[in-house]
């Protein structure tokens, strides 16, 4: 099992085991002011094959966003469980899209982070990314650059 996918994205949902996403692979979220919400939504493709999991055996996954580094302070921490449903069509792998909310996860201020996703015993995956002022001049939102 793994997790073949993990990105950042305007938005994202789920329709017929399909992921759909809108604005995907963001990196840089500009803010005008801070604390400030993410704004955005992770995500994620989870592969595997049909025996890794079962109904009465919940996946358990845990999303921890760090400041700065992967030692620097917790912004949030999620922990949940993905419960598998056959679907009867007699496949023997799978591929399960996961989408998160983190409109209102607060970032405390401008700088990097890294967003890690721990799936069971799997080697946790990450992806950093920035957060940065921006500014408001004629109603358009314009980078500090």
């Amino acid at each position: 099992m793994k997790i073949s996918t993990i990105m950042l994205c305007d938005a994202a949902s789920v329709r017929d085991g399909l992921l759909h996403v809108l604005g995907g692979g963001l990196n840089i979220l500009w803010r005008e002011a801070y604390p400030a919400p993410m704004g955005c939504t992770l995500a994620l493709m989870i592969e595997g094959q049909i025996g890794d999991v079962s109904p009465d055996k919940p996946l358990q996954l845990a999303i921890t966003i760090f400041a700065d580094n992967v030692d620097g302070p917790v912004v949030v921490r999620f922990d949940g469980e993905l419960t598998a449903i056959a679907d009867g069509s007699g496949a023997r792998n799978f591929i399960t899209p996961v989408v998160y909310n983190l409109d209102p996860v607060p970032l405390p201020g401008p700088g990097t982070y890294h967003l890690t996703v721990q799936l069971e015993q799997l080697e946790p995956i990450s992806i950093v990314f920035d957060s940065e002022f921006a500014i408001r001049r004629d109603s358009a939102l314009l980078s500090t650059d």
